[in-house]
């Protein structure tokens, strides 16, 4: 026994020894990065045909700037209400007080229907990517108001056994669902 272990050890030291030798002589590998600054690795790395992105472009390219194409659309609407309203007001002013009594009333119908319209929240679709946490998800429902506490969403979860279950892809979800019914779409394909 004694001499097996003692086999043993010269072959560690040996082993060590070995290891201690390759690397003073061929380097420690990787000072080939320490040498250059940030600027020029990501001039290096443009140069491959890669793109190096900062975390606030990142979030708004897994986004898909849903934000910004909403506000967009938004304000193109307006724009075209704004556009009907004042032709609808032009030709009642060109008109007898007769057309001028009917076309207030559908102008009035017109705006109570787009009051109906804007008062109807549209679905949500909330990516969901693969290595994406719970929490991130929770955030991202807080911010489109489908829930009103992430953390509190978060905790319903994990202690619910959802965290675990949600599938990656696009979840279409409609506002005004409870927490049941957020986490059941989450986890169904």
């Amino acid at each position: 026994m004694k001499h097996t272990v003692r086999a043993f050890s010269v072959g560690l030291i040996a082993a060590g020894l070995i290891l201690l030798a390759v690397f003073y002589l061929f380097g420690h590998g990787n000072e080939g990065a320490a040498e250059y600054s940030t600027e020029e690795l990501i001039e290096k790395i443009e140069e491959e045909g890669l793109r190096v992105v900062s975390e606030e472009e990142y979030i708004s390219i897994t986004l898909g700037n849903n934000e910004s194409n909403e506000n967009e659309d938004e304000a193109e609407e307006t724009e075209t209400e704004e556009t009907e309203d004042s032709a609808e007001i032009e030709t009642a002013n060109q008109d007898s007080e007769e057309n001028d009594e009917e076309e207030t009333e559908s102008e009035e119908e017109k705006e109570d229907e787009a009051e109906e319209e804007e008062e109807t929240p549209s679905p949500v679709v909330i990516t969901v990517e693969p290595g994406m946490a719970t929490s991130y998800i929770s955030d991202l429902l807080e911010e489109e108001g489908l829930i009103d506490d992430a953390a509190a969403f978060n905790e319903y979860l994990i202690d619910n056994d959802y965290s675990l279950r949600v599938q990656m892809g696009d979840h279409e979800l409609e506002h005004g669902l409870s927490e049941y019914e957020i986490a059941e779409q989450l986890t169904s394909n």
